[in-house]
């Protein structure tokens, strides 16, 4: 996060905060944007899918967990800790657990 310190005339010194845009991002998605939520699909959904199917024959299946790994994104994002993890890592975690509890209960 980015800092900067300036002056007002009328008052005493003030910080301003400058947002990164994965801050800005999250924000977004956090605020339930859909539009941020379509650029999150749009951004990683192939790269999860790929994984997804590395781990599973059926194509179908494959494309169920996807859809799963997205809705509890939605659903849990503001569990999403941007200072902690990339996007990425946390999305492929959620499907990660997807997988395994549709094998575990399949």
């Amino acid at each position: 996060m980015l800092a900067k310190s300036y002056i007002d005339h009328d008052s005493s010194p003030k910080l301003k905060v400058l947002l990164s845009e994965d801050e800005v991002f999250a924000k977004r998605l956090m605020d339930r944007d859909k539009t941020a939520f379509k650029m999150l699909y749009r951004k990683y959904a192939s790269l999860i899918y790929g994984r997804i199917l590395s781990k599973v024959a059926n194509q179908y299946q494959a494309e169920q967990l996807l859809e799963q790994t997205f809705i509890q994104a939605y659903h849990n994002i503001h569990d999403f800790d941007f200072v902690k993890i990339k996007l990425f890592t946390w999305l492929n975690q959620i499907a990660k657990k997807q997988l395994d509890k549709q094998l575990f209960n399949g």
